[in-house]
């Protein structure tokens, strides 16, 4: 996926549950300082951390970010959501 592909996924994912992007890309010092892999996707742009008005359960977000080539990990206080083709955090 590249980076225009995830911007246009992400932008219909966060309008569709009603998401707020709170991190994208990361410096290497921002990452280091949050506690990042340093192999994190937001390093590249192909990550990002979402916020919701009302929080879907993980099952719904999934279900809308798979057909978006898309892959939502749940965080205590956000979801993380990155290309779904990329292995790595």
């Amino acid at each position: 996926m590249t980076l225009e592909e995830f911007a246009r996924a992400l932008a219909t994912y966060c309008e569709t549950l009603g998401g707020s992007v709170t991190r994208w890309f990361s410096t290497a010092q921002h990452n280091a300082a949050v506690g990042g892999d340093p192999r994190s996707l937001h390093r590249i742009g192909l990550a990002a951390d979402v916020v919701y008005d009302v929080r879907p359960p993980i099952e719904r977000a999934r279900a809308v970010a798979e057909p978006l080539g898309l892959y939502v990990w749940p965080e205590v206080d956000h979801h993380h959501v990155r290309a779904g083709d990329r292995v790595w955090v």
